[in-house]
Formats: structure tokens, sequence, C-alpha cells
């Protein structure tokens, strides 16, 4: 490396101040005063000598100019014979593409081919600018250099500078192809490759991603290399290997695809061997091979006229797989119904991993979907998920005016892989209609909605009809809104006081079985729902009644709210005995948030069960954000204890915390900072903190972090939960428009802070 280095001293430097030109140089008067032309070329100078089919020699202020390019030197010959034009003193050749100057040049510049001698540049579009000794240019798209020497600092900044003996830049491929390259920072030579590829265009293109590096205490030094191929405009694949010094080499890949009726996308990671010799013991139905560790995840989604086939299947190796690798799931792969969780939240333990396929027909007034869903299970202690093998569901809406209906019926055949004898697997049966019938006029708006539900279930196809469940219901909603506009100022001011109340019949002694359903969270908008929850097990909440008011601020311009207090009230016929956390009673659901209110946003939830006379949930979220990079956010969660959807068990109390900064500390410099904390459990979630530096034309960022790592351990039968915890070291380094080295922290910030948008890049 020693020879190499000293071998590459030996090339070329030319230029010890700025390299190449820059903005205000390709920006000259006596260009720009020329107007379009509609045909032909003109020249101008202060004198001529003619000689008529042969030669013409043309001296002072010379200009040669047409639609698409223009020439200037102190003096040129142009041949009648070939069209070759030779320019010689303070020469300068531009066109929309590129901007050269000079002491001569030679060729038909008419069509973009020529050559120029002591050249500098510089390339509008891809802020590419150097210095050559020569540069040929061949046609509108690509010139050559050279010994030349090129940057794409911006202004006159030459941070870093790539010499190279040979330097083709192909404006039609968007690339920048060098042989014998040395990479200088502040003119020292530290890098020499033979060959080399760089993009000077944000158009995708294939080759080599920014190397990843990164540190932490389970899998020692980590070095990511991956290779992009653009394959087509709707698709493309990434391979890649991970270098881990603890554990081996990790391969993965990664295959996308976007059409008009399909989207789609394999993620898949192998591990040949796992070197890691503090392997705990697992469980034997899930045993942890050291020689076969690995994970795929595909998903796909066709439609075509009213069909539509959607794949989402997730498969590991092992459990703790995701835990120990981090790998990259295809989209939608993490959640595990057929739904979007209602209230989706960044989840640090997966419980399963989704294996769900359907196929669904829909014409104007029907819709039917077949799917089969199933689970790898990676938490056994959460083994409440309840595989649907297979499910049809059948819709049919009409309209009659103002009148709507919708009739629906769900048939189910679901299973447990650990069967659990307080939680239903077998038969289910479904039928639900509804009729709603809305009215709006300028006084306000009513809603009417009648239906009824019908369930049934039966442990098996042999057993006789189980239990049955009717719940007929009546919902009236109403409201109006009233609007206030200030002549003077262009905020409107909306009030909107609304109520409902429902009449349904809801056995409260009934089993709930808790298939793919979950409670409604608790906050204002769930207080005019008539129904408890949200899936196909769904009960009428019983009888309600709900008074609310919502207070919003619009911006009149462009609709955008900036901001909004709700608070509302709801009545709940209650149990003869009721059970800490249960959604009856007497409630108050308050909501307040800013969302348009320039450096500060923010928003706070509370429920309050006057039955208990306590905050049965409470969310707080507060965030001041300066003209910069200044980011200061807090966030609360409270949760008391809840029941679980159709079981007896108790979701304990939970109360998470965190702050996260991110503020500049001079010219240049930022710090972040990251801490979180489960409250109940006293123990810390997750602590960051970290430094970086922005300049001109280059950027590093370094950070430490320490997170929770739990790991489940068969021990002694059964599983338990090994409370870890893991320490990591982030560093990126980026000379900006060439490449970029290490793991940029930005990732974390994304996922876990609200509102965090990445300012260093």
């Amino acid at each position: 490396m020693l020879a190499l280095l000293v071998l590459c001293a030996g090339l070329p430097l030319l230029a010890a101040g700025s390299i190449g030109l820059n903005t205000a140089q390709c920006r000259n008067p006596a260009f720009t005063a020329v107007g379009d032309l509609d045909s032909g070329t003109q020249i101008s100078a202060l004198r001529a000598n003619v000689r008529p089919d042969s030669l013409a020699e043309i001296f002072g202020d010379v200009f040669i100019y047409n639609n698409d390019i223009r020439l200037r030197a102190d003096s040129a010959q142009l041949s009648f014979t070939d069209n070759r034009i030779t320019l010689n003193n303070n020469v300068s050749i531009m066109d929309a593409n590129l901007c050269v100057k000079g002491t001569r040049a030679s060729g038909n510049f008419l069509v973009g081919q020529g050559s120029v001698e002591q050249a500098q540049f510089l390339q509008p579009q891809s802020h590419l600018r150097g210095s050559a000794v020569e540069i040929k240019l061949s046609g509108r798209q690509r010139f050559e250099l050279s010994e030349g020497v090129v940057t794409r600092c911006p202004g006159d900044a030459n941070f870093w500078q790539i010499s190279s003996r040979s330097l083709v830049a192909a404006q039609a491929q968007s690339t920048l192809t060098v042989k014998d390259m040395v990479l200088r920072v502040k003119h020292v030579p530290i890098l020499y490759l033979p060959y080399l590829k760089i993009p000077v265009s944000t158009e995708r293109q294939s080759g080599f991603l920014p190397i990843g590096l990164s540190q932490n205490s389970r899998n020692g030094v980590e070095t990511d290399l991956k290779y992009y191929f653009n394959l087509r405009s709707d698709l493309d694949a990434t391979l890649g290997l991970r270098h881990l010094t603890r554990r081996g080499q990790l391969f993965e890949a990664e295959v996308r695809s976007l059409g008009p009726n399909h989207t789609g996308q394999l993620n898949g990671a192998f591990l040949p061997e796992d070197r890691i010799d503090d392997l705990n013991p697992v469980a034997p139905s899930q045993n942890q091979n050291p020689f076969d560790r690995n994970i795929t995840s595909l998903f796909y989604d066709f439609k075509l006229a009213g069909l539509t086939t959607q794949i989402n299947f997730s498969k590991a190796s092992d459990l703790n797989f995701l835990r120990d690798f981090d790998s990259e799931l295809a989209p939608y792969s993490a959640h595990l119904g057929g739904l979007r969780p209602a209230n989706p939240q960044y989840g640090r333990i997966l419980p399963a991993l989704n294996q769900r396929i359907s196929v669904q027909y829909e014409r104007t007034h029907f819709k039917a979907a077949l799917s089969y869903q199933g689970f790898q299970m990676l938490v056994p202690q959460l083994n409440q998920q309840v595989e649907k093998r297979p499910e049809l569901d059948v819709q049919y809406n009409r309209s009659w005016g103002r009148l709507r209906g919708t009739t629906r019926l769900r048939l189910t055949e679901s299973r447990m892989q650990d069967p659990d004898p307080d939680i239903f697997q077998g038969q289910r049966q479904v039928l639900e209609t509804h009729l709603t019938w809305p009215l709006e006029n300028a006084l306000g708006y009513l809603e009417s909605t009648v239906g009824a539900k019908l369930r049934r279930y039966r442990a098996t196809r042999e057993a006789e009809v189980g239990p049955a469940f009717s719940n007929p219901f009546l919902h009236v909603l109403a409201g109006t809104r009233l609007t206030h506009r200030a002549s003077t100022r262009s905020i409107d001011r909306i009030l909107e006081p609304k109520m409902s109340f429902t009449l349904g019949r809801n056995d409260r002694n009934q089993p709930q079985f808790g298939i793919d359903t979950a409670w409604l969270e608790p906050n204002y908008p769930s207080l005019f729902n008539p129904y408890a929850s949200v899936g196909a097990d769904w009960g009428v909440a019983g009888h309600t009644l709900a008074l609310g008011i919502d207070h919003r601020w619009v911006k009149r311009s462009s609709g955008h709210q900036l901001g909004r207090i709700s608070v509302g009230q709801s009545y709940q016929a209650t149990a003869d005995q009721p059970v800490r956390g249960d959604r009856r009673g007497h409630q108050t659901e308050f909501q307040a948030e800013l969302t348009q209110g320039g450096a500060i946003r923010g928003r706070i939830d509370l429920s309050y069960q006057h039955q208990f006379k306590t905050v049965t949930s409470g969310f707080l979220s507060l965030s001041y954000r300066a003209s910069g990079s200044t980011l200061i956010s807090l966030q609360h969660r409270y949760r008391a204890a809840t029941p679980l959807f159709g079981q007896d068990d108790i979701m304990p109390e939970s109360s998470v915390s965190q702050i996260a900064l991110q503020a500049p500390i001079g010219k240049g410099f930022q710090i972040r900072g990251l801490w979180g904390r489960n409250n109940r459990a006293s123990k810390d979630i997750e602590s960051l903190l970290g430094v970086s530096y922005n300049g001109c034309c280059w950027a590093v960022d370094a950070a430490y972090r320490k997170s929770f790592d739990p790991k489940l351990t068969w021990m002694d039968g059964q599983y338990q939960v090994d409370a870890q915890t893991r320490t990591g070291i982030f560093f990126s380094f980026q000379l900006k428009g060439l490449m970029q080295i290490g793991s940029d922290i930005t990732r974390v910030f994304e996922r876990s802070v609200p509102g965090f948008t990445a300012t260093t890049r």
C-alpha cells in the first residue's frame, strides 16, 4: 500500500488552487445577451480575412454561436471544406450540458466534436468540475479528460479531488468512468483504484451502494457491502454481503418490482455458519442450527380488473434470527392480520411472522375474498395468535338514494399451533347487516344506523352447533359545524358539537372468542363509535350516550389544520361487578393538537374513567423544531391495566417515556441524544449519544448506543427471558458527491422520534 501511495503521488495534480470553473464563470454576459436563433450559425469579430470556399481568419472578441452552442476566443480559423474550427487564447465553449475554458481548441464544435488544451470545465447538472491537459468532446453527451483532476465539492472548495490519467464522462449513462484513479483529501493521496465508475446524477443506476460500518457487543464489527442492479424501470435487485467478526458472513438479497397492475418485493438472508459460541439452548421445536440460519419474506400484490391477489409470507430458521441480525422484511410483513392495526406503533418485539395469501374479487356492489392466514411464532409466551385456515368473506353493498345497506358473511376455520383450552378454535360463522341513512344540510348532519350481528361457533365439523349470539343495535349520530371567519385574519375557527346514542344488546357473560379482534383505542373519535372493538368478533358497546365538542383552527388559504381541542363524555351501562380497566361506565376523553404552529408541535390524549377515578390511558408528545437542525422531542405514554380481548387475563400497567435532542454546537457541528425508559419496570429501553459535522463537501457522524435486548431461552423445560443489553458504535463518513462509508444513526431517529427528518444530508 505504501508503494502504491508513493507511486500515486507522482500523478499530476494540475490545479493547486481552485479546480475547474464555478457557476459565475459560466455566465458570460456577452453570451446571455444573444437571443434564440431560428436557424443557422452567426459569427462576430473585430476584423476578418476570408478566402472564399477555403478559409476564414477572424480576430478580436470572436463569437460563434447558434441555438446549441456558444464559442468565444481572441482569434479563430474556420475551414469551409471540413467545418473545422480552431480557437486560440481565452477559449470558451458552452452548451446546455457543459462549460469549458482553455488556451487552444480545435474541432467541429457545431456538432459537439473537438478537443480543448489546458482546459477547465463545469458540468452544471452533475456539479462536476475539473481541469485537464486535454478535454476531448465526442458528441453532446460525452467528453474525455486526459491527465485530469475532478471534484464535486460545491463552490470553490477542493476538500477532495480525483486525479486520473483517463476519465470519461458519459451523460447518456449518467456515469463517470475513471482509470488509474487517485483519491486525494486536502491534496494528500489516500486511495488508489485501477478502475471506478461514479454516478453523476440522481437517476437510478447500477453500482455499489455506500459501505456500511458499525460495531455492537453481540455481533462485533459489522461491514456491509451491497451491489444494486437497475434491471428495468420497473424492476431492480440488490445483492449484499455483511461480515460480522463474531459470527461470519451473512448473504442478503432483495428483488423489487413495480408495474401498473402489480407490486412485489422479495427479501432473503442466509448465514452458512454462525461462529458465536454462546448460543443458548432453545426448545426442540425451535432448534437453532448454527449451520443454517436464514430468513425469507415475500410480498406480492396483483390487480387486474376486479381481481386482486395478495401474498404476504415470511419464514425464519429460528425465533432469534431477527433479533440477532436486524434483517429487512418485505413491506407489510411486520403486522399480522389482513388489516393494518388501528393504532400502529413501532414494535421492538415482533410476536410472529405473517404467512398469508388471499384472492379477492370486487364489482360495483359485490366483494368476495378467500384467504389463508398462518403464522410462525417468534414469542412462544404470546401463543394466542389464531390461524384462519381458510376464511371466506362475502360482502354486498347497495344504495337506494341516501339509504345505504351492507350485508356481510364471514366463514372461518380457525386453529392454533399450540392449543389453549381457554381460547376458541374451530368453525366460526358471522353474519352482519346494517342500514344507514345520512342527512346533511345547513343546520348540521344526522346519521342513523340500524343493524344486527349473528355469530355462531362450533369446535369441529362433526360437533353440533355451538353457542350463538345475536347483537341487534340502533345508532344515531348528530352534530353541527359552526364556522367563524374573521375579516382581518386568515384563520377560520370551526366549532363542532355532536352527540350519539347506541341502543344494543350485548350479553355480558358471553365468551369473547377474540379471533383477529382488538379493543378500540380509547380516544375522542372512539366515543362516537357504536362498537367496542374492531375485527370479526366485535360486539356492540351496549346502551351508550356520548356528548362531545370539537374546536379546530384551520388556515383558510390551504385548508391545513393548525390546531384542535376536543372534549367528550360517554355514559355506558355498567356491569354488576365492574372490573378495573373495563371500558363500560362514565368516561371523559380529552384531545388537543398543535399541528401547524410553526416551531412547536404537540399532542395530548387523556382518557379518564370516573368509575375508578383514574386516568386509564394517556399520551403526550411535544416537539420544538427551530429553523435549522434544532429539535427537542418529548413523549410519554401511559396505559392502566387492561383486560385482554376475549380472555380473563389482564394486560399490566405500562408507562414509557422518551426524550430526543438534536442541536447545533458550533459551525457545522451538532449533537444528538435519545433516551427512553420503561417507568413501570424502572429499566432504560434505549439511550444514544452522537456528534456529527456537516461541512461544505464532507460530513462525519459518530454515535454510541445502548439498548435493552431481551432474548428468549429454553431453561428447565420452559421459555424464559434473558434480559440482555446491547451496546454499539455507529460511524459514518461521507465525501459529498463521491462516496459514503459507515452506518448512519439517522435511521434510529427516523424510526423512534415522531416528526424527525434528517438535516445532516
